[in-house]
């Protein structure tokens, strides 16, 4: 059986100031509500090849960029806004866990470097359960 070749997609839209906007906007929510801090934040808005947004972040200096591709390649989605919005939550989940990640990467780590990171990733958790349970405790009233 042949395999079928992927098409590449070449249909796209550039994507505006107001869509990098709602990016950042988004991005600075998701990091408030995951109470993500102590990290230097920078937003850059370019040709990117292949994905739709990016993040890099480097544990030593605690420096992320969150990145948003210029061009929107737009086959198959619908809304475009949603598709920001999901993206910037995406590149933040990825921010989240930076820490944790570069230490799990890393050759050499200390057992307390590991704890601190897990131990810093549950409080953030914790506090993101207890803003949903109450607002959910609200919505009950």
């Amino acid at each position: 059986m042949k395999k079928k070749k992927k098409k590449k997609i070449t249909e796209y839209i550039i994507l505006t100031k107001k869509h990098f906007k709602l990016f950042k906007d988004t991005c600075e929510y998701w990091i408030s509500r995951l109470s993500i801090s102590g990290w230097a934040v920078y937003y850059r808005f370019e040709i990117l090849d292949g994905v739709f947004a990016t993040s890099q972040c480097r544990r030593e200096g605690r420096v992320s960029s969150l990145i948003l591709n210029k061009r929107f390649y737009s086959v198959g989605i619908p809304n475009i806004s949603d598709k920001i919005r999901g993206s910037a939550k995406h590149e933040v989940l990825h921010l989240f866990l930076a820490r944790l990640a570069g230490i799990g990467e890393s050759r050499f780590v200390t057992e307390k470097e590991f704890d601190e990171a897990n131990e810093e990733m549950v409080i953030k958790l914790e506090k993101l359960i207890k803003g949903i349970r109450n607002k959910e405790s609200l919505r009950r009233l």
